[in-house]
């Protein structure tokens, strides 16, 4: 059954209004199937519906009398639904389940033609924009086309992925759901699988996470490849650091550091080495060891000054600076989040920057200057759109309505007082 732009649905009284709308849209280059409600059979409905890309349903006084099933079937399917106002009908005929619907307002007749194309304009932007999504797609697919990009600018993919799943109902578990199951098909690409993985750690896709490292573990053990076994290692100690599987986390961080040594590259040495030193003052200031995760940190954070490894310091600093807020020393924490301000602006690294931003706000906040917190959740706010960083925007917008709470308590006290 050949596919439609339009599906336009109408009853008996209006068959005649429902042709010229018809024709028109013929006219500027629409395909159009018209059909009056119950009047064709229930499958051909269902698959009208299926193969056409948006439903306008007119909309005249007699539709709450003759609406029944027809309605069911078109309310079940997430596709576009217009109704269309005819005349002699207002808004309060349009029924229940379509009120939240944008109208057309077709009451003058065909004379107020401006009303369709507008919908035609907005219809052929959507209509592109489903096309860039499905091409999207197609490409994040593509596992020679996602590890180029990852290593370019990962926040790239992640920002097309938050675009996709905001816009639409498709999700990159579903997308990556045979990958996930299987990670065997992509055994000619592991780079793929282990960005993938960190993507979805990165988007609290935890256990989709742990099953594709679990196969890499496995894969890079029998192949002696100790460069990606550390590093796969590493993730799936985060992944469990994440579930609250805190001693499983500890286990694979000592196995990981020991294979660090076997590997000849220096540079994946060290970078193995300080990430397996930050994630274990991680689970060293879990356990309330404060003094042994900040020789941890230290570590790490001696490793990447000598390797020049700028990205990981900043993360280091910042986990630092929020152990010792945590102990009261605010001065202290106040310039490690300074150096990693400074870091991630120079190295263009804007999640690591709205992080800095919202730390430095937090101090701010428990010092009681409320104007300059705001200022900085503000610029963080503004950076996690830019990138698509939603955890730090909710984040932000939770810290600057609490703001808002507290200075209108304060308010309040000062009117009564």
């Amino acid at each position: 059954m050949d596919p439609f732009d339009i599906f336009i649905l109408f009853t008996k009284d209006n068959e005649e209004i429902a042709s010229s709308i018809s024709h028109y849209l013929t006219k500027i280059g629409f395909t159009v199937f018209r059909n009056q409600m119950s009047a064709i059979s229930e499958k051909e409905f269902s698959e009208r519906i299926i193969t056409s890309e948006i439903i306008a349903i007119l909309i005249g006084k007699d539709i709450n009398r003759t609406a029944s099933s027809d309605f069911v079937s078109v309310y079940s399917i997430k596709k576009p639904v217009v109704p269309i106002l005819l005349p002699d009908s207002s808004p309060q005929d349009i029924p229940p389940s379509l009120k939240s619907r944008q109208f057309l307002d077709l009451r003058k007749g065909m004379e107020s033609c401006s009303e369709l194309d507008n919908f035609i304009t907005i219809y052929k932007k959507n209509r592109e924009r489903i096309k860039q999504v499905l091409k999207d797609i197609d490409n994040l697919k593509n596992s020679e086309y996602f590890v180029k990009s990852w290593g370019n600018d990962e926040f790239e993919i992640k920002k097309k992925w938050a675009s996709i799943e905001s816009d639409t109902n498709i999700k990159m578990t579903s997308v990556y759901g045979e990958i996930i199951e299987n990670p065997a098909i992509c055994c000619g690409n592991l780079e793929f699988l282990l960005n993938l993985a960190e993507l979805f750690t990165d988007t609290n896709h935890v256990n989709e996470s742990v099953r594709l490292l679990i196969y890499l573990e496995t894969t890079f053990r029998l192949k002696e490849d100790y460069g990606k076994l550390q590093h796969t290692l590493c993730e799936l100690a985060w992944c469990f650091y994440l579930q609250g599987q805190y001693d499983k986390a500890s286990s694979i961080l000592k196995e990981q550091q020991k294979i660090c040594e076997k590997v000849t590259d220096l540079k994946v040495r060290n970078d193995g080495l300080q990430k397996s030193f930050g994630y274990q003052a991680l689970l060293y200031e879990i356990q309330g060891k404060k003094d042994q995760a900040l020789l941890k940190f230290h570590e790490q954070q001696e490793i990447c000054r000598k390797s020049g490894n700028e990205y990981w310091l900043q993360i280091s600093l910042g986990n630092e600076g929020l152990l010792l807020k945590d102990l009261g020393k605010y001065d202290e924490a106040w310039k490690l989040f300074e150096e990693k301000e400074k870091i991630s602006r120079k190295i263009s690294n804007f999640q690591g920057l709205q992080w800095a931003l919202k730390y430095k706000a937090d101090i701010y906040i428990q010092r009681g200057d409320f104007t300059s917190a705001l200022t900085l959740l503000k610029e963080q706010e503004s950076i996690c759109r830019q990138i698509g960083y939603y955890r730090g925007l909710a984040l932000s917008l939770k810290q600057q309505d609490y703001i808002t709470t507290l200075k209108s308590r304060a308010a309040t006290r000062e009117n009564k007082g």
